[in-house]
């Protein structure tokens, strides 16, 4: 067992040697950069340049001390305070364990492949007594619906999950997933000791999932244990890049996040066990009060519910040597964006929260890490406007030589370029070294072959660093876009996200991607007329901008991710060396079909309607309790949308119809008799063209 006190000293001192590691050397580089403008800094323009490098420069020296530090974790392997001891309590009898999977109109076939290589590898580890699966829909749409039961009955059927694979769907989405994880709480959670949170796109191994029960068994001062994802199931070329990235530097930093943060770290909000009474008593959220971007319902619910987590007393750890738990990733940068703008409005709020009361030191600076994580691009992009504000007033203004009055010793102002570039070089190694460190862990490992052997894996580095610096430009300006969207109160929809097999035209990339173009056109032209010096400086984010329309579109494109695989390009282990529970997912996803095994060959709400079986299973599901008196509006109104079906089919129904209908047993049956029982027959209405 950790003992709290403990790992509390020791984070202590590990914290203050990388307050140590990143101040000094940020307070030489700002020197240095003192050094470069004509002024030396004694102006209140190169003042707010020295600032915004010297911010800059120890965010981005954070990220290279956490590499180092996880490098050297790895290499060394002496960590003595890992979540996951030596010595391990076997589980109790009693202990029952909730294994949560919160969905949104995904799709059926990957829930249920997922669900039953989890279920599978459970079972074959001998403990899947202690284990209960629940599917939690938020879907909206009427047809979503009815597939989640018709592939979480096939499902059940198929592994023999009756009474183990539960499904559930709201009526009222309130808070979104931590709205409808509180509802399973307040329901259900009291049977449960534990719960296991997944995402739709999760996977995880039976071991690693008993491992995560018997670290919490082991210590009951752990609330929380966050496992490492590394990315899975990419195919086009952008998320197959991304998912070279994650399996390169993600155990080093993993790593090394754990060495700084010890018993005060982060939960990501899936792929994590957490224990469930003091996630019940001291998790809730409340709805801020003003408006947005700093208001309303808390939108990153992760990271506030392990720092109120800390505040009760209990840690949280980030078990990095815990291997076999996987996630998807967006399969384009449009939705990559998409997803950092839903984060990002959710980030800001943290800015709040940073001064909430009674939280710990770190985990406020925790919260102004993820705010940095956006903002920073705000102070990359105010660093450029003003050091090409500094180049051009050093043009078209005359120097003032004689600053303290007349004297024998003018100041000449001169600007460094040499020291520039320079400064520039050791910036770049700054950013690049993790990656040249992930490399030398690879070899170091003898998991050369699984990343395709050396040559490959040196050709995968050199793509990816390219790739990366070309769109990291675009990344800034759009996050910069979205910090000043929620400044001006635009709220960010949360609707479905798109995991994989998603292509975008040339079309929509011009559309998306068009004005970045005209930026960098502007940027351009403007750059090199005024100060062609400068000119030479902006290039990188000029031609970032310029190619953004080709960069999304053909990174997009799943043919050239089949390509570069097909060269061993941006080959990872879980590819080259599949573990039991990935092979399994992907025999899944092989039989596909049988989640969705159906009579009539009819799709969503009209096969609950038609289709006897479909039928009866979602009466079972919505159950007859549900029936409730209800007004004589109410009745006659759903009278109303039964005849009107009658006649001209499913499609006279809007959304909010169909789920009417669906949702009152009684109502659904008459449609269904009215349907086999009419003279002439109506059914082939329904059916539409699948059985004509």
């Amino acid at each position: 067992m950790i003992q709290q006190s403990f790992w509390e000293k020791i984070a202590l001192r590990r914290r203050i040697l990388l307050l140590f590691l990143v101040i000094v050397p940020t307070i030489i580089a700002s020197e240095f950069m003192a050094e470069i403008l004509p002024y030396k800094g004694s102006n209140p323009l190169e003042i707010a340049i020295i600032i915004l490098f010297g911010i800059l420069f120890g965010w981005i020296s954070i990220g290279l001390w956490t590499a180092i530090a996880g490098f050297l974790l790895l290499v060394g392997n002496k960590e003595k305070l890992k979540a996951m001891r030596d010595e391990s309590k076997s589980i109790m009898a009693e202990t029952k364990v909730a294994v949560l999977m919160p969905i949104y109109c995904e799709k059926v076939e990957r829930i249920c492949a997922g669900i039953e290589a989890i279920y599978r590898s459970i079972e074959e580890n001998g403990k899947l007594s202690f284990f209960d699966f629940f599917i939690l829909s938020d879907s909206d749409s009427p047809d979503n619906q009815i597939e989640e039961e018709i592939g979480w009955a096939n499902l059940c059927r198929k592994v023999n999950g009756i009474g183990k694979i539960l499904y559930r769907i709201r009526r009222v989405r309130l808070k979104k997933k931590s709205g409808n994880i509180a509802e399973f709480c307040r329901r259900w959670a009291a049977y449960y000791k534990y719960l296991i949170v997944l995402d739709a796109d999760s996977l995880m191994g039976g071991q690693t999932m008993i491992r995560l029960v018997e670290i919490m068994e082991s210590n009951p001062s752990v609330g929380l244990v966050q496992t490492v994802p590394k990315a899975l199931g990419a195919s086009s070329l952008f998320s197959r890049i991304e998912q070279f990235s994650s399996h390169l530097l993600g155990s080093m930093f993993a790593a090394g996040i754990h060495y700084w943060q010890l018993g005060d770290g982060q939960y990501w909000g899936h792929n994590a066990i957490i224990r469930t009474e003091p996630f019940i008593k001291y998790c809730g959220l409340p709805k801020l009060s003003d408006r947005l971007p700093f208001g309303g319902e808390i939108l990153s619910h992760d990271f506030v519910e392990s720092a109120l987590l800390r505040k009760s007393g209990y840690s949280v750890w980030l078990a990095y040597e815990l291997e076999d738990s996987y996630e998807e990733l967006p399969p384009t940068l449009l939705d990559e964006l998409k997803r950092d703008r839903r984060w990002c409005q959710g980030n800001l709020q943290h800015l709040r929260l940073i001064f909430s009361k009674g939280l710990f030191i770190f985990n406020r600076f925790l919260f102004l890490n993820g705010v940095m994580a956006y903002g920073s691009a705000v102070l990359w992009g105010g660093f450029l406007v003003l050091t090409t504000l500094e180049s051009l007033l050093h043009i078209f203004i005359v120097p003032n030589y004689f600053p303290q009055g007349l004297s024998l010793f003018p100041s000449w102002p001169v600007f460094h370029a040499d020291w520039a570039a320079l400064l520039f070089l050791f910036t770049l190694l700054v950013l690049l070294m993790p990656k040249l460190l992930g490399v030398l862990l690879v070899i170091w490992a003898r998991e050369l072959g699984k990343y395709g052997g050396l040559k490959n894996l040196l050709e995968s580095v050199f793509l990816e660093i390219l790739f990366s610096t070309l769109i990291a430009p675009i990344k800034a300006l759009f996050h910069g876009l979205f910090i000043l969207s929620a400044f001006l109160g635009k709220r960010v929809s949360w609707g479905k996200q798109i995991r994989e097999g998603a292509e975008f035209s040339w079309k929509d990339g011009f559309y998306h991607f068009f004005p970045v173009t005209i930026i960098g056109m502007a940027l351009g032209i403007g750059s090199y007329l005024l100060n062609p010096s400068s000119f030479w400086w902006l290039l990188p984010v000029i031609f970032s901008f310029l190619l953004s329309i080709p960069l999304a579109v053909l990174s997009s494109r799943i043919s050239l991710g089949i390509k570069a695989k097909e060269k061993g390009i941006f080959t990872v282990p879980v590819e080259s060396d599949p573990t039991p529970v990935i092979v399994a997912l992907k025999k899944a996803l092989n039989e596909k079909a049988s989640y969705v095994r159906r009579g009539l060959s009819i799709y969503g709400f009209r096969s609950a309607v038609v289709d006897p079986l479909i039928h009866a299973l979602h009466l079972a599901c919505i159950g007859l309790s549900k029936c409730k008196k209800e007004s004589r509006e109410i009745k006659e109104w759903k009278h109303q949308l039964i005849e009107r079906s009658l006649q001209n089919g499913p499609e006279s129904l809007s959304s909010f119809e169909k789920k009417a209908l669906l949702r009152d047993p009684y109502s659904l049956s008459l449609l269904h008799k009215k349907i086999w029982t009419a003279d002439p027959p109506i059914w082939k209405l329904w059916v539409g063209d699948a059985e004509r």
